[in-house]
């Protein structure tokens, strides 16, 4: 596990896979939280990119209880009307 880490180990779960690759990369970690709040995961994620040196490819995965996160790069109003394109009609 990423050192810096070590304070929340007990709430995320690492594994570290080892590959062989012709690229610098030949390893990537996967981190798993156990918490669902919005808050601590937007946090940690934070975290990992600001202080945590890269010298290996990390996925983080979370999930949020009934949390919408709209990202930068996100265009919200084609978002909407797919969703409401594929939402059932109920008469």
């Amino acid at each position: 596990m990423i050192k810096h880490l070590k304070k929340l180990a007990p709430f995320l779960k690492t594994q570290r896979y080892s590959f062989a690759s012709s690229s610098n990369f030949n390893q990537i970690e996967i981190i798993h939280s156990s918490i669902e709040n919005i808050h601590f995961n937007l946090a940690t994620e934070e975290y990992l990119f600001d202080f945590c040196p890269l010298s290996h490819p990390i996925l983080f995965l979370w999930r949020n209880d009934k949390t919408v996160v709209i990202g930068a790069l996100l265009n919200l109003v084609i978002y909407l009307i797919l969703l409401i394109r594929e939402t059932p009609k109920s008469f």
